[in-house]
């Protein structure tokens, strides 16, 4: 069974996204790729994205490319000690047009919910895991 939630409505709660976009490489299929480059996310629960788990907390999110591959970063956001960066390689799709509302896609897998896609308001690119 697959699920969809708005960012207000998702377990995986996202507090904020910073809206600075910038063209991010090459044109493809006569579009330039937009990308919000950071956003704030919280997690209530333990979330899989990719192979990894992430625990409950506060992340930065931020895409970047690595050469010609898109990676997703989560920086956990702690008080008084090291931020921990983890790294998920994600897939892009290019949508129509600029998404109006972010949105997390998710699904449950037995206990576990595992993030399969992000979109960002502003983006015209979605980010699939």
């Amino acid at each position: 069974m697959r699920v969809c939630w708005s960012l207000s409505m998702c377990p995986v709660v996202v507090l904020g996204l910073v809206l600075a976009c910038a063209p991010a490489g090459a044109a493809e299929n006569d579009q330039v790729m937009k990308i919000g480059k950071r956003g704030q996310v919280n997690f209530d629960a333990e979330v899989k994205v990719g192979e990894v788990t992430l625990k409950p907390g506060q992340y930065t999110v931020q895409c970047r490319r690595d050469g010609s591959e898109h990676v997703m970063r989560f920086t956990a956001r702690a008080r008084g000690s090291a931020a921990e960066t983890t790294e998920v390689k994600c897939g892009k799709e290019m949508l129509p047009r600029k998404v109006s509302a972010g949105s997390v896609h998710s699904h449950k897998e037995g206990d576990v919910v595992r993030l399969t896609r992000i979109e960002i308001a502003g983006e015209n690119v979605a980010h699939v895991f």
